[in-house]
């Protein structure tokens, strides 16, 4: 796949090929880690009053249902990794919208449902899974599946001071890079945030 050429295009080195080969490396194993905490719930109407609520994790897991201001309704937490299966009575829900999340440390799946006289309408499926932190020769990497396709930021703090910030546009496949080399020794907080979710992580340089 990569070849030295002699022609007039352009040479890839071996050090080109290293730096190359370690990119491939690190996104591969972002993936990998995605993978293996993906989540998934269903809503399955059986009425007006109930409803069946399927949810399947690889780790342990919380469902929470929030109103649509973010109100937390009823919340319950795995001790493992399950297939959850439970029929809900709906009947004392006020008629509104709601979201009904299962999360474990990897991943996060939603699924929005409305609640209207008789009916209850279930929505689309949404996914969130938690980026990739790495720290290496002082290069900061974060690696991140951006389902919903919105804008995510990352700023780095030294001492709850900002002093980096960069705002992602909407690329489902986002894989950035720092150079924090001329920073001095000390602890960095990283915060990367879309608009639901602040994720964290610390460099000690």
């Amino acid at each position: 796949m990569f070849a030295m050429c002699l022609t007039n295009k352009k040479v890839i080195t071996m050090k080109t090929f290293k730096r190359i080969f370690a990119i491939v490396a690190f996104v591969a194993s972002a993936n990998i880690a995605f993978a293996g905490g993906k989540a998934q719930v269903d809503i399955i109407p059986l009425s007006n009053e109930r409803a069946v609520v399927l949810a399947s994790s690889e780790q342990a897991f919380s469902l929470t249902l929030r109103s649509k201001n973010g109100q937390v309704v009823y919340q319950e937490k795995s001790t493992d990794e399950s297939n959850y299966k439970k029929v809900y009575d709906l009947s004392k829900l006020e008629d509104g919208e709601y979201s009904l999340a299962i999360s474990n440390k990897d991943f996060k799946a939603t699924r929005n449902f409305k609640k209207e006289g008789e009916n209850i309408t279930v929505g689309e499926h949404y996914y969130a899974a938690a980026p990739v932190f790495s720290f290496r020769d002082n290069i900061l990497r974060v690696s991140y599946l951006n389902y919903q396709k919105e804008p995510v930021s990352l700023n780095v703090y030294e001492d709850n001071n900002l002093i980096y910030s960069k705002t992602i546009n909407k690329d489902f496949a986002i894989n950035e890079g720092v150079n924090l080399e001329k920073l001095r020794r000390g602890d960095y907080d990283i915060v990367f945030s879309n608009e639901e979710e602040n994720y964290n992580y610390t460099v000690n340089k």
